[in-house]
């Protein structure tokens, strides 16, 4: 088995994953915990596809956008919840009552980081705050082309390098998709955080119910972590 993708290149966006039919590719993680897809030298047929929908082997188009407008929510509760201005919660709200659909990557009861699916605006809050580490995306891309195909509003939500991917695997605009980059400065390891996960869990000996990464109770400029435990203790801190 090897890589597609030589290692400081590949992001883990999974598109080479998803497009290939022989099943000749894995989805697998690496040493430090990142998702890594790898070729099964003996199933492959040596089509080229993957290489093909690869966003860092292929050539890059970049697009010129001719404005920029920046935004929020004018309700102070989903401000105060939100990582930033509550934009995001807006534009689902908006996509979910256009009989849309949402994904989104979401804490799962284990506390590390999937991509979920949510059609009311009840399960918005799932989706909720920046999550800064690497997310699964499970069977997000092929269930948005069938939705995509079936003619349904889709928002997908996502690193840009999820999103270059999402975009690659799908291999056409499609008029019914809208996609939210977060603007992203590098993700996280989910085998860092898991560690990190489990060291606040033996200090404060108890279950973590919550943890945000921005928490805007002190300050909306420096933003500090929040963890709840299920003894109802606290952490805050950097």
């Amino acid at each position: 088995m090897e890589p597609l993708c030589p290692e400081h290149k590949c992001t883990g966006c999974s598109a080479c994953f998803y497009i290939c039919s022989y099943n000749a590719i894995k989805v697998t993680t690496d040493e430090k915990g990142f998702i890594r897809p790898i070729v099964i030298n003996e199933l492959c047929v040596q089509c080229g596809i993957c290489s093909s929908i690869c966003p860092e082997l292929k050539e890059k188009n970049f697009s010129t956008f001719k404005n920029v407008y920046s935004g929020w929510s004018k309700n102070k509760k989903i401000r105060k919840n939100s990582s930033s201005g509550g934009i995001f919660t807006e534009i689902c709200t908006l996509i979910i009552k256009n009989n849309g659909v949402v994904f989104a990557p979401s804490f799962t009861n284990e506390a590390t980081v999937e991509h979920i699916e949510i059609n009311t605006v009840n399960d918005i809050y799932k989706i909720v705050g920046s999550k800064y580490v690497q997310s699964n995306l499970q069977d997000t891309f092929l269930k948005i082309k069938n939705y995509l195909l079936n003619q349904k509003l889709v928002l997908f939500s996502g690193t840009p390098c999820q999103v270059a991917g999402l975009k690659s695997f799908l291999e056409k605009d499609y008029q019914n998709l809208l996609t939210v980059d977060v603007l992203c400065h590098g993700i996280g390891s989910p085998k860092y955080f898991e560690s990190y996960l489990q060291y606040l869990t033996n200090k404060y000996n108890s279950r973590i119910n919550d943890f945000k990464f921005r928490d805007k109770r002190f300050s909306w400029k420096f933003y500090n972590v929040k963890v709840s435990f299920s003894n109802r203790k606290k952490y805050i801190g950097k």
